[in-house]
């Protein structure tokens, strides 16, 4: 028996919704809860994280946390070996280079399902693209910041299903 959790359906929906319509409504739900496929009955339970993205990676692990989570701490690997490069090609002033690092970012941030990062790497890239080099300091150090509550959230989220089970 494998969770659906609700904020997995949510964002199904939401990127069904999104590809085949122009008009999207904000809709929130509980993600403290998760639904329970058993025979024929759907079950609530209380197994699910406190935080969108991470149930996301759980449903698309099919409710395998540890797989979840060693998915997301590569990634947080990852990303912080970004930020290095990304601090730099900035000091070199190479936009192109830095557009190149935010595009890939954004690319694998989305399909993670982690849209905070992916919005922070589309600004990246944005500013690249147009040779803003000034402001790249502060979106690179934004999203420095982002991928710092990251990792430790995906710590204590761990830890808390962990200690759960």
């Amino acid at each position: 028996m494998q969770p659906i959790t609700i904020a997995c359906l949510i964002n199904l929906a939401t990127n069904f919704l999104q590809e085949h319509s122009q008009v999207v409504r904000n809709l929130t739900f509980p993600s403290s809860y998760s639904l329970q496929a058993f025979g024929s009955g759907i079950f609530m339970s209380g197994s699910s994280t406190r935080f969108a993205e991470f149930d996301y990676l759980i449903c698309q692990h099919g409710g395998d946390v540890d797989a979840a989570f060693d998915e997301l701490e590569s990634f947080i690997q990852e990303l912080q070996d970004d930020m290095v490069s990304l601090d730099r090609q900035t000091k070199r002033q190479d936009a192109m280079a830095v557009a190149s690092i935010a595009y890939r970012l954004k690319s694998s941030a989305k399909l993670r399902g982690i849209d905070l990062l992916h919005q922070s790497a589309i600004q990246i890239e944005q500013s690249a693209r147009r040779n803003r080099m000034g402001q790249l300091n502060a979106e690179i150090d934004l999203m420095r910041y982002q991928v710092e509550l990251l990792a430790q959230s995906a710590y204590l989220q761990k830890e808390a299903l962990s200690s759960g089970r």
